[in-house]
Formats: C-alpha cells, structure tokens, sequence
C-alpha cells in the first residue's frame, strides 16, 4: 500500500507540474477552462477565526490511475492539496491513515515545510456535480470539512463550510 502511495505521490507531482506549464504558457485567456465550462473557479472554506479563499486553484485528475487533486493557494503562500480516487458523484472521507479514502494536506504561510504542513486526520469531500465539457476537461463541484493536525503540536486548523466550482484537466 506505501509503494502505490509513493507512485500515486510522483504521478500527482509530475501532472501538478505539467499542468503548471500548461495553464502558465499562454498568455490568451480566451480559451481558459472557466470560458468553456460553469461559473468561476472558486475554492474556498471557513478555517478557526478566518476565511481561506483561493488565489490560484489548480486540478488535475487521470483516469488511468484514477485520481482527482485540488491544489488550491493564497497569495501569502498558505496551501490545501486534496486528493481523491475519482470525479463521480458521492462522498469521500479522511481518517489520517494511508489507506484513507482522501489525503489531504494544509500549509500555513511559514515557508518551512517542517513546521507548517498539518494532515487532515478526519473530515470528507463530496462531489455534487460532475460535468464533461470536453474529452479532457470536466468541471466539478462540492462541498469539505476537515480538521488538520499535527503530532508534534496542538494546534488545529478546522475547514468548515468549504465549497469549491473548479475545472479539472484530464490526462
């Protein structure tokens, strides 16, 4: 299981890379994802005494490996990476172990990966809708909660009422 974590882990990077590349050579937005699927691209989520909303979301989704992540960031650096086995409609849950349905990461702004990345040890992500726009595009939309923690320290970030509308590039 830790083997095709760790495949699973290089594969999302590789394809984390290549559709940074993508969505970063053109400089004519006209045929952008959010031209030809649903509404805005959105992320965001209540998180303890603030708002987390999105400056940059990207995702990316494979069927032969069947995956779907969400890398969703603010300008200030903070991140939340959510991967998943899939884009059907249904509910998926995090439980802080390898084997879980969803693994999902928070980082706050501290540029040391050591001291800001928390794991998300409960909570779920529900795909609502599920839309092909085109063989490799589909925008998707849903609802999260998670509670994010670390071994080391007690604090604890709590994403409430988190929503996202975000166009997903297939490969």
């Amino acid at each position: 299981m830790k083997t095709q974590f760790l495949n699973l882990s290089k594969i999302f990077f590789i394809a984390l890379f290549s559709a940074s590349l993508l969505t970063s050579c053109s400089s004519d937005d006209s045929n952008s994802p959010d031209d030809n699927g649903g509404d805005d691209v959105q992320f965001s989520a209540l998180v303890n005494d603030g708002v987390f909303t999105a400056d940059d979301v990207i995702a990316i989704g494979s069927v032969g490996v069947n995956f779907f992540s969400i890398t969703a960031t603010k300008d200030n650096g903070e991140n939340v990476d959510i991967t998943i086995p899939s884009v059907e409609l249904g509910t998926y849950t995090a439980t802080g172990n390898t084997d879980t349905q969803v693994i999902s990461t928070y980082r706050t702004s501290n540029p040391d990966p050591a001291v800001s990345t928390y794991t998300a040890m409960q909570g779920s992500i529900t795909i609502t809708s599920s839309e092909q726009i085109t063989t490799s595009l589909r925008n998707v939309k849903g609802t999260f909660f998670f509670t994010y923690s670390r071994d080391d320290e007690p604090q604890v970030y709590e994403f409430t009422d988190g929503e996202f509308n975000i166009d997903v590039l297939y490969f």
